[in-house]
């Protein structure tokens, strides 16, 4: 249903790609040096794996990151057999015209560019985050707000 939908444009990050990234060792190292609650998080819990939703968030942040796509219909096989849930592909004028729509297909991209942008993401300060207030203080809160409104 999502791949036959007519979105304004469908992009597909596939498993080809993704593979092509990695969060290493060495980067989880240096992302807890930063004293961020996210840095922190992500020191404490992550491992090495590959780097599947953060590859599709980044290009879609950054469409510089790839540096080969191509347009190609898609579907998904849905036989109930051994092919259950693969990709069906065809080159546009190939396509058998059941209401595929047509989807911009990743293949590569810049990987020092993914991991910098990455890294510098993971390590900056979150933009309109506040520290914790100091102990025995206490943050705004509801009526902070209702007085600011009142001014």
């Amino acid at each position: 249903m999502v791949l036959r939908a007519p979105w304004p444009r469908i992009v597909c990050t596939t498993v080809d790609i993704s593979l092509k990234t990695r969060l290493t060792r060495s980067m989880i190292q240096e992302i807890g040096r930063t004293n961020t609650p996210v840095a922190q998080y992500l020191a404490k819990y992550s491992d090495e794996e590959y780097m599947w939703d953060e590859l599709a968030a980044a290009a879609w942040l950054d469409p510089s990151i790839i540096t080969k796509e191509d347009l190609l219909y898609l579907d998904v096989a849905i036989d109930h057999g051994p092919s259950y849930g693969d990709f069906l592909v065809w080159t546009p004028g190939n396509q058998p015209g059941l209401g595929e729509q047509p989807a911009v297909v990743l293949y590569d991209l810049d990987v020092a560019k993914l991991n910098r942008m990455f890294m510098d993401l993971m390590t900056g300060p979150t933009p309109g985050a506040h520290l914790p207030a100091a102990q025995g203080q206490r943050g705004p809160g509801p009526a902070d707000a209702a007085a600011s409104a009142r001014r």
